[in-house]
């Protein structure tokens, strides 16, 4: 009786394996999609609607797969208890869940999707960091529409990818822009600071000729060179003693946090390499990649320079600012080893120039 229990009990395991997804123990997809093959289309009236999280690569690039994992959960549960009885769930794609909603009309299939949307409102007033709320775009059809189950969910997903191209602009802005609020909230850099990046940055742009859109990278890419810093750990960015060698290997991350952040965003693929390298050095001893000299792109050198010196004459948790004439030394000083030496000739000239107008 013991060996015939087991056995039943190991049979059950296996199919719930082959039926249900590991992570949200909702159904899976072969399982719906056996659901809706052996449907009678003209006894039934029934909708298939299509669920997927916005952003969720830039969740994984920046904060990690663990997270991602904790808001696909979440974002199951919510659906779930959304649903009535008959009603089935299935997660069909890395962040992609598909409903059946059995004996719905359209008005009835708006209504539990609305429920849904208050629950992630709900959700969402509780987080605090941008990548951590839930953004979804959604889409849906009625067997009125079709009686071939592989339109209709074609009908679906037609109106989930014509939701999320309307809003997937709007999203990604919003999420940059709370992303560069909450860093500047997190390591205390000031939005002078990235002012004045700016400007400098745009000013070695034109001294060099550079073209009119690669300044538009530059300016760019001065306002979000450390995006990647959002990943690091405040105790680590706001330490006021040096860090430890474990410290210091972490801290070094960012520029790859950053660059995955920029690539996962779309619009900031072009500076996504410039960000990834901007702590490169001259002679090959910098980080990620030990690039040398012309091998460390353009906007990289540039913005390493104008980083340094508005970080070497501005007030840190670890030290006070330096004297304009100090932090020009400074750069002379390591002029062909950390730094391009012509570009900081350049960026020296600028400096004095913006000095001489100040003191007028």
């Amino acid at each position: 009786m013991r060996d015939i229990s087991e056995k039943n009990a190991q049979i059950q395991k296996i199919l719930y394996v082959s039926t249900h997804d590991s992570l949200t123990n909702t159904y899976n997809r072969h399982f719906l999609q056996s659901h809706l093959n052996n449907l009678d289309y003209n006894e039934s009236s029934f909708s298939i609607v299509f669920f997927d999280i916005n952003g969720i690569k830039m969740v994984n690039d920046s904060i990690g797969y663990d997270y991602s994992d904790q808001l696909l959960v979440e974002f199951s549960k919510m659906l779930s208890s959304s649903l009535r009885f008959g009603d089935v769930l299935a997660r069909t794609g890395a962040s992609e869940f598909m409903i059946y909603i059995h004996e719905s009309t359209n008005d009835i299939t708006k209504q539990i999707i609305d429920a849904i949307l208050e629950k992630i409102e709900v959700f969402n007033s509780t987080q605090t960091h941008p990548l951590k709320q839930l953004n979804v775009s959604y889409g849906y059809a009625n067997n009125h529409q079709t009686n071939n189950v592989i339109e209709l969910q074609h009908k679906a997903q037609q109106h989930l990818t014509s939701n999320k191209l309307a809003d997937k602009h709007s999203l990604r802005n919003s999420l940059l822009n709370s992303i560069v609020t909450i860093l500047a909230e997190k390591s205390h850099e000031t939005k002078e600071h990235a002012t004045r990046l700016s400007e400098l940055s745009v000013a070695m742009g034109k001294k060099l000729n550079m073209a009119e859109h690669h300044i538009s990278e530059l300016k760019i890419l001065a306002m979000l060179h450390d995006i990647g810093k959002i990943g690091i750990p405040e105790n680590i960015l706001n330490k006021p003693s040096l860090l430890s060698n474990q410290e210091w290997e972490v801290m070094k991350k960012h520029p790859e946090i950053g660059y995955r952040i920029a690539i996962a965003s779309g619009e900031l693929e072009q500076v996504a390499q410039y960000i990834l390298y901007h702590h490169e050095r001259w002679d090959g001893q910098g980080y990620p990649a030990g690039l040398k000299e012309e091998e460390i792109p353009l906007p990289s050198r540039i913005i390493s320079i104008v980083d340094t010196y508005d970080a070497m004459t501005s007030d840190r948790v670890y030290r006070k600012k330096l004297p304009h004439h100090v932090a020009i030394e400074e750069l002379r000083k390591h002029s062909n080893s950390q730094f391009d030496a012509q570009l900081v000739k350049i960026f020296i000239e600028i400096i004095e120039e913006y000095q001489n107008k100040d003191s007028v």
